[in-house]
């Protein structure tokens, strides 16, 4: 995840929060809810830079890569189940 956001970062000129490190827990329903967890605000933080966004195109982008990162979370819910 955190290559993707830096990759994205970089291609959008842009801070996307990916170089914190990140220990995942050992334990595999912790991780989930971890994975859950970051998924759910890297959405929250591409509807943020769709709002700043300065032109139409980078928005639009910038809302797709949101709602790929939104459809992760329920996929990872079910993974929980």
């Amino acid at each position: 995840m955190r290559r993707t956001r830096t990759s994205t970062r970089d291609a959008l000129g842009g801070s996307t929060n990916a170089t914190a490190e990140v220990r995942a827990p050992a334990d595999i329903t912790a991780a989930l809810a971890a994975l859950v967890s970051a998924e759910h605000a890297a959405s929250r933080d591409r509807i943020r830079a769709c709002v700043d966004s300065p032109d139409p195109e980078t928005a639009r982008l910038l809302a797709l890569i949101g709602a790929s990162e939104a459809a992760h979370v329920p996929a990872l819910r079910d993974l929980r189940a």
